[in-house]
């Protein structure tokens, strides 16, 4: 893999990765119960963490964001963006 392209992977394993623990936070309202959710969602991730072959790499990627949309709160989490401190105030 190029350059580029491993850094598009590692974002897209990242992102993967935060969607799934949202989506954690989402389903366990209870933190202890969601933190041993997410333990084990992480040594999932870091079972494949050696693999080298980009199409086994492809393929697990793809699987994980399928199950995360099959597994998505109905009602997730949203966390609004806070006001950019950049912007003027048109009058």
């Amino acid at each position: 893999m190029s350059a580029p392209a491993v850094v598009a992977h590692t974002k897209r394993v990242c992102t993967l990765y935060k969607k799934a623990l949202r989506n954690l936070e989402a389903w366990y309202d209870r933190r202890y119960i969601y933190r041993y959710h997410a333990t084990i969602l992480r040594a999932r991730f870091d079972q494949h963490k050696a693999e080298r072959d980009p199409a086994v790499i492809a393929q697990l990627v793809a699987d994980g964001e399928r199950e995360v949309f099959e597994k998505q709160h109905f009602q997730p989490k949203k966390f609004c963006k806070p006001p950019c401190p950049d912007k003027k105030k048109s009058d």
